[in-house]
């Protein structure tokens, strides 16, 4: 006999199995931007782009993208204000 987990939506379609990966926070940063700075690289060892790492930068007007050993948080908008931006690092 196996043991284990499987959900299923009201539609009747498999949303969760014992095999799939639960995404969960790895940490949540934050990173001063001054006026003019258009991106900051951080590194944060251990993260990679395996495909089961990711990044978001959860103050809006930013974008963060996750490289081997670091992340890059990105300013996408023209309004030079100085900042502190937010971003969460996932792992799956």
């Amino acid at each position: 006999m196996s043991y284990g987990l499987r959900v299923w939506d009201a539609s009747g379609n498999l949303t969760l199995d014992v095999t799939n990966r639960i995404t969960r926070v790895y940490s949540a940063n934050s990173v001063y931007f001054a006026t003019y700075d258009l991106q900051k690289t951080i590194s944060h060892a251990g993260v990679s782009t395996d495909g089961t790492w990711f990044a978001a930068a959860t103050t809006g007007g930013f974008s963060a993208v996750l490289t081997n050993g670091q992340v890059t948080v990105y300013r996408l908008h023209t309004e030079f204000i100085p900042i502190t931006v937010s971003y969460v690092i996932f792992r799956a």
